[in-house]
């Protein structure tokens, strides 16, 4: 598939945050700060319902992937990133480089409950 056919695929968009930690500033207990930032307001992608859940061991927790976002390899997309699909936050679950190709990402996410 040319990289023009696959982009003209990518009918929807997304837009990515990163979360950061700072190890200079902690909270009261001693824990990282999260700060959030906006990395792309409008990432071309293709968002679809799994149907079924994917397991992922992520730093060591389980964790449950029930969507699969289709994006460009220039994303800049990390498993510290937040993906927001139709107002709907989505933590980023795992990054596969589909074909080892590097050709462009399918992202296993997660929705985010009390977001």
């Amino acid at each position: 598939m040319s990289d023009q056919s696959f982009t003209d695929l990518l009918t929807q968009t997304a837009t990515i945050l990163t979360r950061n930690y700072s190890s200079s500033s902690k909270n009261s207990l001693g824990v990282p700060i999260e700060t959030v930032t906006e990395t792309t307001a409008s990432e071309p992608c293709l968002m679809t319902n799994l149907g079924q859940k994917i397991e992922f061991d992520v730093r060591g927790e389980a964790q449950v992937a029930t969507w699969l976002g289709f994006f460009k390899i220039t994303a800049g997309l990390t498993l510290d990133s937040i993906v927001i699909f139709e107002s709907i936050k989505y933590q980023v679950i795992n990054i596969d480089d589909a074909a080892g190709q590097n050709h462009h990402y399918e992202v296993y996410l997660k929705k985010m409950e009390n977001a």
